[in-house]
């Protein structure tokens, strides 16, 4: 009973995870670039697909026939592959995405080395200072100040 439960819940992993992780891997090698939870939800979705169209494709194009060697033989041949081009595209790559004005708010949180994302980040923080001494002229200081910071964390969030 035990071995018969063990081994359903290593079979689903090995087909219906470990491909589909090899394959995001291959797809978004660096750190960051997905969060875990559209990686496991990526893993499951991919799995079902390359396990499933590599076995079909190889029933019907070669004639091999489908059975636990083969089918084995073809989730480990996909995961291999998948991780020798995740490693190949993540290899050398420091996770850290260059700034631009459109990922400037990502990449003040990604790369702390990067003079680009440094300079940008020195330039919104002298506009937030100056936004808040004129709040602070105008009066109302608690009201206008609340109002900056949720305009603020709206930005951040897009």
């Amino acid at each position: 009973m035990i071995f018969q439960t063990l081994r359903a819940v290593f079979g689903f992993i090995l087909v219906l995870f470990v491909p589909g992780f090899a394959a995001t891997w291959a797809l978004f090698p660096r750190k960051g670039e997905v969060d875990i939870i559209e990686r496991i939800a990526l893993s499951i979705g991919l799995s079902i697909a390359l396990v499933v169209l590599s076995i079909y494709l190889m029933n019907t194009l070669f004639g091999i026939p489908i059975n636990l060697v083969n089918s084995l033989l073809v989730i480990f041949l996909i995961t291999f592959i998948c991780s020798v081009i995740g490693y190949l595209r993540g290899k050398g790559s420091t996770g850290v995405v260059e700034a631009t004005e459109e990922n400037a708010g990502e990449t003040m949180k990604a790369g702390k080395d990067d003079p680009v994302a440094e300079e940008m980040k020195k330039k919104e923080e002298k506009k937030v200072d100056s936004r808040k001494s004129r709040l602070r002229k105008k009066g109302d200081n608690n009201t206008n100040l609340k109002k900056h910071k949720l305009k603020k964390i709206r930005i951040h969030e897009t």
